[in-house]
């Protein structure tokens, strides 16, 4: 009986292990899925160091298992996925700034969102259509129709919002004059927005009543502040493409104080709302006022930086990346009127809305700082790569970037 039963077990276990390696010879031949690709730039100016993910479930929130990367010194990016996990055409593709993502051409830290639409990937990634992330691209995202975008800034043409690169065009020396004029306007259109945004951004922020007290540490404070900017930021994108969006805006309206003040008042009522912090109204009423007059006059600005024909493409392009640098310089002025409804600092504001000092300011900045425009942009390029800006190029489905998972992810 005992031989029998030991038959039968070693019987039953050649059985069990011929199984196994039926299946495990099976399971071998099945071909691992291929990872598609496509590559981008971040752009305000070229960003480096910055966090892209492609947003899988649409939520506005980096979730774990979600593919991510990090731009190079260049802006560039090379995001990798699987087509059964959901990375393909149409997928939204979040930048998400930081004190170390820099613009590159200006070397100020960009801290907001920037979003666009992924085009279709593809296994071998010389053949992907490189795409960019800028606030032109988010307020094509945000109103879901990029014709609007065009005809309402009166950027129109035969060309895609999600794929056209200014700089791109800038450096090809085989660019006609009407191809570098046109990647111009849409420089200065991007900074226009810009504009319109920071400001609105460093003003809510200036007016808040601050009641936390809280022990935090000043980095702990200084980054929920952060945090509280980017928030404001994003609403302030959204309410600026409802505005842009409506029938009868015009690309005039973005140096009109009826369409700011409106936008204003949105992103107070939508701050609120979503209750990302608590707005004194007064200190708003306070500065409100000269802040769009300042928005307004710098606006303006940059329809003169790019009206000189006798300027060369590149040279506009600096004269543009000054206005940015000065739109900086002068957010903590706003920021600072705003919160402590200063004269000193509201005097300030009311000098830097005067077209000659503007025009005398950003010559000086033209002339004194390193202005860097000739940026590879080139898809396929080596320079897609990380190595300049992360530890890795990874955009693994099991980690997660920064540990900022779906618990701790960022609201956009």
């Amino acid at each position: 009986m005992k031989n029998f039963t030991r038959a039968l077990l070693a019987v039953t276990a050649i059985m069990f292990i011929s199984v196994i390696a039926g299946c495990s010879s099976s399971s071998s031949s099945v071909e691992e899925e291929p990872d598609l690709s496509f590559y981008g730039q971040v752009i305000d100016g070229p960003i480096k160091n910055m966090m892209v993910y492609a947003d899988i479930n649409n939520n506005g929130i980096f979730d774990e298992g979600e593919p991510y990367t990090w731009s190079n010194k260049n802006g560039n990016f090379h995001l990798k996925g699987k087509k059964s996990k959901g990375f393909k055409k149409g997928v939204v593709i979040i930048g998400i700034g930081s004190p170390e993502a820099i613009d590159i051409t200006t070397n100020i830290a960009f801290t907001g969102i920037n979003k666009s639409i992924m085009d279709e990937p593809k296994t071998n990634p010389a053949d992907a259509v490189a795409i960019v992330l800028s606030p032109l691209t988010t307020l094509a995202v945000e109103i879901g129709d990029q014709e609007v975008i065009k005809n309402n800034l009166n950027i129109q043409g035969d060309y895609n919002i999600f794929t056209f690169n200014s700089f791109a065009v800038i450096n090809n020396p085989n660019s006609t004059p009407a191809e570098m004029k046109f990647a111009v306007n849409i420089q200065a259109s991007i900074v226009k927005v810009m504009n319109i945004v920071e400001t609105i951004t460093y003003t809510i922020a200036g007016a808040e009543d601050d009641d936390d007290t809280s022990d935090d540490s000043s980095d702990d404070k200084s980054s929920k502040d952060d945090k509280k900017k980017q928030d404001v930021f994003s609403i302030a994108l959204k309410m600026l493409s409802k505005e842009i969006s409506k029938s009868d805006f015009r690309v005039e309206n973005l140096e009109s104080s009826v369409s700011i003040l409106n936008i204003i008042e949105s992103v107070i009522s939508e701050v609120s709302t979503q209750n990302i912090l608590k707005v004194n109204i007064e200190k708003v009423n306070v500065v409100k006022t000269i802040v769009v007059n300042q928005v307004i006059a710098v606006n303006q600005q940059i329809n003169t930086s790019t009206a000189n024909s006798s300027d060369s493409a590149a040279d506009i392009m600096k004269n543009i990346a000054g206005v940015s640098i000065f739109i900086n310089q002068v957010s903590a002025n706003v920021q600072n009127a705003a919160s402590t409804g200063s004269q000193e600092y509201i005097q300030i504001i009311v000098n830097n809305s005067n077209p000659v000092t503007i025009n005398n300011n950003i010559v000086t900045i033209v002339k004194n700082t390193k202005i860097n425009i000739d940026v590879n942009v080139s898809p396929g390029d080596d320079n897609y790569d990380d190595d300049d800006a992360s530890d890795d190029d990874d955009t693994s489905d099991d980690d997660d970037a920064s540990g900022t998972g779906a618990s701790g992810g960022t609201q956009v």
